[in-house]
């Protein structure tokens, strides 16, 4: 149980930072995919 527990955590912190890091758009490739993906789904429902 301690042994899943703390994965489960090491798992959330690890989502955490990326998601920080992927809001602060250090990451050109992030900045990047976020509204190629965007873009296709609003011509596609429009």
């Amino acid at each position: 149980m301690k042994l899943s527990l703390l994965a489960l955590l090491f798992l959330l912190t690890g989502l955490v930072l990326w998601a920080r890091i992927a809001q602060s758009s250090d990451l050109p490739q992030v900045g990047q995919a976020a509204p190629t993906f965007q873009l296709p789904d609003q011509t596609g429902t429009a």
